[in-house]
């Protein structure tokens, strides 16, 4: 009797470890969420609608228009100003073109040249600001002044169609906050210290 207690006891137990090594066998094929396969909330392609992606695309390419259009005023009129606002302009389209890569969109900054442009109408523009860049500093400030009131309600209409993305959203608004001021001290600088006002006077033929 004592002999077949403790053979059942044996049996017992072994019934109990092969369950136990079942579960663990089977525990091996369960996909547990750990850090590096939760879903994750940085910038993708799929994160911005194809509107968005034009609209960060050409925000890059205007940026660095104008960052070569204030260089170009630099060189020619010897300004600290034009250099202040070139520099500016420069880590704006640093920064674009940083959340271009980081979004995996094909990156007009380093595909194109210097002075080169995948938009035909900011190309346009560029030819036009160079026939007139050495014809005197008061054509020169009308076009800036121009560019830089168009720019500001093109960024107003961007960050009003982003859907969620702050990181872009906090660019567009410094993109937009230091246009502004460069438009004012443009202004204060030239005009006898005329300040901006809303709404923005629209010259659309350069």
């Amino acid at each position: 009797m004592k002999t077949q207690s403790v053979n059942t006891r044996i049996t017992a137990l072994m019934s109990v470890l092969i369950a136990v090594m079942v579960l663990m066998s089977c525990s091996k094929d369960v996909d547990v969420p750990t850090p590096s396969n939760y879903p994750s909330n940085d910038g993708t392609l799929g994160d911005l609608s194809a509107t968005e992606q034009n609209d960060l695309r050409f925000m890059a390419e205007k940026e660095k228009l104008m960052t070569i259009i204030y260089e170009v005023m630099y060189d020619v009129y010897n300004k600290d100003i034009f250099y202040d606002i070139y520099k500016s302009k420069e880590r704006h389209t640093n920064k674009l073109a940083a959340q271009i890569d980081k979004y995996e969109l094909d990156n007009p900054i380093t595909n194109m040249g210097d002075e080169e442009f995948e938009n035909y109408n900011l190309q346009q523009i560029y030819s036009n600001f160079l026939s007139i860049s050495q014809s005197g500093l008061p054509n020169v400030l009308k076009f800036v002044k121009t560019m830089e009131e168009q720019h500001i309600a093109e960024v107003e209409g961007f960050i009003a169609q982003l859907e969620g993305n702050t990181d872009i959203t906090s660019i567009y608004n410094l993109c937009l906050t230091e246009s502004i001021n460069h438009l004012e001290i443009l202004l204060i600088e030239y005009k006898g210290g005329a300040h901006v006002q809303k709404p923005f006077d629209f010259i659309r033929e350069l």
